[in-house]
């Protein structure tokens, strides 16, 4: 059962080369080549077993699994700066190399040797059904993203909805504790009012009468509480004209 598919193109001295990538689960990887255009209608195939793989890995310094991956994305990303293909057709080897670095050193990463195949066919047919597959998983992650795309779209407006609603909360609940601050305002100065104007009668038989400049600037302080605050008012500077007058 093959597991992963991978195909990418590369060059050697100047020809051009298609070689692909598959993984059995129990047995290895299966590699094959093909010369683009394939003129002499000539591939070239091999396996890898699990051994091999296993001895490359440690030549590498690498696990296992780490070295299968890194084989993977070379077949995958193909011939670049990280890696290097050599095929030799007289051998009918293909050798690897991967960048170290940047120090512009290329280690060998992986010798396989592969048999000359009579016909493109086996690669031909490794190659659509890789492209079949391929196009099936594309197609797939496509209708997966479409999909959590809507998804994401419902949840945006749930949470726009529901910022709304808390933003008129906020405004009902403000405009509510203005009205009980402002009523709790007037009527603690319609106190201070009341005590600023009226003195017990055993308290004023027992007082001197006040001079005229001291009743002018008790009349003015008074004066402060005979309107009703609306809005913002200093209630500190309420209180404290009550505690003067306690």
């Amino acid at each position: 059962m093959q597991i992963e598919n991978s195909t990418c193109l590369f060059h050697v001295d100047n020809e051009k080369f298609c070689g692909s990538l598959s993984e059995d689960k129990h047995k290895g990887f299966n590699i094959h080549v093909m010369s683009i255009p394939c003129q002499k209608k000539t591939s070239w195939s091999g396996k890898v077993p699990f051994s091999t793989l296993s001895k490359f890995a440690s030549q590498c310094h690498m696990a296992i699994d780490e070295y299968k991956a890194v084989l993977i994305q070379a077949f995958t990303e193909g011939q670049n700066h990280d890696f290097e293909f050599d095929f030799k057709q007289n051998t009918h080897e293909l050798i690897l190399k991967k960048d170290i670095g940047n120090q512009d050193i290329k280690m060998k990463f992986g010798r396989f040797q592969l048999e000359k195949q009579l016909s493109c066919a086996v690669i031909q047919d490794f190659l659509l059904d890789t492209l079949a597959h391929n196009q099936a998983e594309s197609k797939k992650q496509i209708c997966e993203l479409k999909e959590a795309e809507k998804q994401l779209k419902l949840e945006n407006e749930r949470l726009v909805k529901l910022l709304e609603e808390t933003l008129n909360i906020k405004e009902k609940m403000e405009s509510e504790l203005y009205a009980k601050f402002i009523a709790i305002l007037n009527e603690k100065k319609k106190k201070i009012r009341e005590l600023s104007k009226g003195v017990p009668p055993k308290q004023a038989a027992n007082k001197e009468a006040p001079s005229s400049s001291r009743q002018i600037e008790k009349d003015e302080d008074a004066d402060e509480y005979d309107e009703e605050t609306d809005y913002e008012t200093d209630e500190e500077s309420a209180v404290g004209k009550k505690r003067k007058y306690e």
